[in-house]
């Protein structure tokens, strides 16, 4: 009863957080139907990821959770662009980085969650007052990971494309080749029957532990500067996108999850051991 209670305020505390900071970081913008366009956007967000539960608790699979969130990416990225009355080049270019990604990512989680025939983040996660709450999650993870974006769609001025915008856009181009590589290089070293039970040690995850996530990072981060002059008063709030894909990464969803595992797997491998002591964790150099 103490977990039901415990998530039941979790879930309600994640909703009125993301419908706050939205208000929050768009009131300056447009509205529609009297209520800032982020906070319209924002609840687009979380009513899809309660529409997916449903079947998704009611089937006990969590094949839909990756799809869902990549289709919600991309609905919002194109109702977004849809009811800003100032459809500008900049808001264009955005709606097509932010589709080429959530579905270029979409379909490579779908296909690896068919391979694997299911995703152990979720092991003990289907009882309906988690499982709700880790959709609510998803909500939050879609909001704050957009919102730099979300500022631009639903700003009420449209300056000229300036040198933060060709600087963000390189560091897309960049971060998303990152990731394409990584997450390529790791699937076939995977599926090579010669690697079974190794840990992957080459190409890219050489110079980094998790070189996938360095690209997701580097890519928001380009999205936000790309952002920066129509960020105005507390819309500057929405500088935290990479800060907030950092932080979930790291401590939540990605990082933490994965070395724990390694941990358990190799943790007496003297080449782990080496291996870990000399790569960098995500960024592909030493901090400190």
């Amino acid at each position: 009863m103490i977990k039901y209670i415990r998530n039941f305020f979790l879930s309600l505390f994640t909703v009125a957080f993301v419908l706050g900071i939205s208000y929050l970081t768009g009131r300056e913008g447009s509205y529609i139907f009297n209520i800032p366009s982020l906070v319209f956007l924002a609840s687009i967000i979380l009513l899809v990821q309660w529409i997916a539960f449903i079947p998704s608790y009611l089937k006990s699979t969590e094949h839909y959770f990756d799809i869902t969130g990549s289709l919600t990416y991309i609905t919002v990225a194109i109702l977004a662009f849809a009811i800003n009355d100032d459809k500008n080049i900049r808001s264009g270019i955005l709606t097509l980085l932010v589709i080429v990604w959530a579905l270029r990512l979409g379909l490579f989680l779908l296909k690896r969650v068919k391979n694997a025939g299911s995703d152990g983040r979720f092991d003990d996660l289907k009882d309906f007052s988690t499982f709700f709450m880790v959709w609510n999650l998803q909500g939050l993870w879609i909001t704050f990971t957009l919102l730099s974006s979300l500022v631009i769609f639903t700003s009420t001025s449209s300056p000229d494309l300036s040198m933060y915008d060709y600087i963000g856009i390189i560091l897309w181009f960049a971060g998303i080749s990152i990731e394409i590589i990584s997450d390529n290089q790791k699937s076939k070293f995977k599926n090579d029957p010669s690697n079974k039970n190794k840990f992957i040690k080459t190409g890219l995850w050489k110079y980094s532990r998790h070189p996938n996530y360095f690209g997701e990072i580097l890519l928001w981060t380009g999205v936000t500067i790309i952002s920066i002059p129509l960020f105005t008063g507390l819309s500057w709030i929405g500088v935290i996108s990479p800060l907030f894909v950092y932080m979930m990464l790291k401590f939540i969803s990605g990082v933490r999850i994965l070395e724990n595992r390694a941990d358990l797997k190799w943790g007496n491998d003297e080449l782990y051991i080496k291996y870990k002591k000399e790569t960098p964790e995500i960024f592909p150099f030493k901090i400190g």
